[in-house]
């Protein structure tokens, strides 16, 4: 028998199981395009700050909404589809979960985002402006390592990825100024355990990767269970570009998809949204 601490006892030790998003875990998620109304620019539209970056309006009533129907996905089991004309989720009200509203700023090629629908609520009185991207740093449950999350949010403590990011999705769903840097950070690097965090903001990510003419067919065949499968087309950061997407509980599958198990998701309890 192998003495404690022997190379034969610790190579029998079994390798901690990677969790999975599971096939019956679904959700419903809307995409609408938004945009800075030009006729209100002297009141309500988007400015260049003190940081000479522009950003989106403040004001509720300073938008338009583009996109008539909205474009809607089911994503289940980590794929995602176009539900046809008759699917329930487009004859029924169903169960919000979470919103956000993102924009472009092509200036410094990064995101403004709010957690909520900004045609809804005046950004300024109810969030206090505009927040940039962020991260909150997570140590994978269960592990013995240092593999840690990036939790991507709106009100993260972090303003960069807690390691390198992968390249199968790093600068195509998240650009460069996102990425670790070791000579700006004061921490050093963990080892990735991917991206989790907010889902509208992870499913507002490959929305943007492409023009929005390519939007469906890039989330549809790219997507994929706990990862991104990358693709060759032009990013769609274009200037000012921004969406509000909401994510609804799947109205076809009441005990597979729910606030818990949402959350749960979110939480990286079924393993990265976008694996390292």
């Amino acid at each position: 028998m192998p003495a404690p601490g022997s190379s034969a006892t610790t190579a029998s030790r079994p390798t901690p199981s990677i969790p999975k998003i599971p096939r019956d875990l679904s959700l419903i998620v809307r995409y609408e395009s938004l945009e800075a109304d030009q006729k209100k620019e002297s009141f309500y539209r988007g400015y260049h700050g003190n940081d000479s970056r522009w950003k989106p309006p403040n004001i509720r009533n300073a938008f338009i909404r583009h996109q008539t129907p909205p474009m809607i996905i089911r994503w289940e089991g980590g794929k995602a589809t176009e539900p046809s004309k008759d699917d329930i989720c487009r004859k029924t009200k169903m169960k919000l979960y979470d919103a956000a509203t993102i924009f472009a700023q092509s200036e410094t090629d990064d995101f403004w985002a709010v957690p909520f629908d900004a045609e809804t609520q005046d950004v300024k009185e109810h969030y206090g402006g505009w927040k940039v991207l962020s991260f909150d740093h997570e140590r994978q449950q269960g592990t013995n390592t240092n593999s840690t999350y990036s939790s991507i949010s709106t009100a993260g403590d972090q303003s960069r990825l807690a390691a390198c990011g992968s390249p199968e999705w790093m600068s195509q769903l998240l650009p460069r100024v996102y990425d670790y840097d070791s000579v700006r950070s004061d921490q050093e690097p963990a080892t990735s355990a991917g991206l989790i965090g907010s889902l509208p903001l992870l499913f507002a990510l490959p929305a943007f990767s492409a023009p929005p003419g390519h939007v469906a067919e890039v989330l549809t065949e790219h997507l994929r269970p706990n990862r991104w499968n990358p693709h060759n087309r032009e990013h769609g950061r274009t200037p000012e570009r921004g969406m509000v997407v909401t994510v609804y509980c799947d109205p076809r599958n009441q005990q597979g998809s729910n606030a818990s198990r949402l959350h749960q998701l979110e939480e990286g309890v079924f393993g990265p949204f976008y694996q390292p």
